[in-house]
């Protein structure tokens, strides 16, 4: 196959993965009942008024953030029937585990430099029996993974900028994510400290390779 017939595939091939990924995470969403956990989401957001949300929700051993978009997420379905409730109640999650696997096809595209490469990583996603769990569930662990991939194709524009204006819209992009990830879940911290691994490896890596020419050039 060509490298043009590649690029115009690309974006067919982008919108297929996520359909199926979206399409593995939609049945079964009702079926099950609410365990602890998720019916903590669901008293929290459905339950109490607005002004004692934000009171219990920052008084929660989680960060606010997820609770704060699934409060929103879930005003359309006040008053709704059990069922409607419940379906909307997950389906926050299984939006941001169809949009988890558009963020890998990025990561992987930016990463690798390849469309093959970038489409691999979203069906791996997209079938993943790991990820399709937890989009069922009425917690902040989906969006946790949108955030990942999108702070580390951030990270990778970051040290590859070519210009200020470049550096700084990355770098907003990269703290944007970093700083949204330490609010959905104290783990997040475990990426910090991988993504900050990472860029310091870079640059020892770009000092180690300055180092060797620099040694070159004043070799007789």
């Amino acid at each position: 196959m060509t490298r043009r017939a590649l690029k115009r595939l690309f974006p067919w091939a982008v919108i297929t993965i996520v359909v199926l990924g979206l399409a593995l995470r939609l049945p079964f969403l009702t079926a099950r009942s609410l365990w602890f956990d998720e019916a903590f989401s669901w008293r929290l957001v459905g339950y109490f008024p607005s002004s004692e949300f934000f009171t219990r929700a920052a008084a929660d051993v989680h960060p606010v953030l997820y609770y704060l978009l699934l409060w929103f997420w879930m005003l359309p379905a006040r008053g709704a029937g059990p069922e409607t409730t419940l379906l909307w109640l997950r389906m926050l999650s299984v939006v941001f585990g169809a949009a988890t696997v558009a963020a890998m096809i990025l990561a992987g595209r930016v990463l690798f430099r390849s469309r093959w490469a970038a489409c691999a990583a979203g069906l791996l996603t997209a079938v993943s029996a790991f990820q399709v769990q937890y989009a069922w569930e009425a917690r902040m662990y989906t969006l946790g993974t949108v955030l990942l991939p999108l702070a580390m194709a951030a990270l990778v524009r970051v040290l590859e900028a070519r210009s200020r204006g470049n550096v700084w819209r990355a770098g907003l992009g990269f703290g944007g994510a970093l700083g949204a990830l330490l609010h959905v879940h104290y783990y997040a911290l475990f990426s910090w400290f991988a993504l900050g691994a990472a860029k310091l490896a870079y640059f020892l890596g770009r000092m180690r390779s300055a180092t060797i020419r620099a040694e070159s050039r004043t070799e007789p």
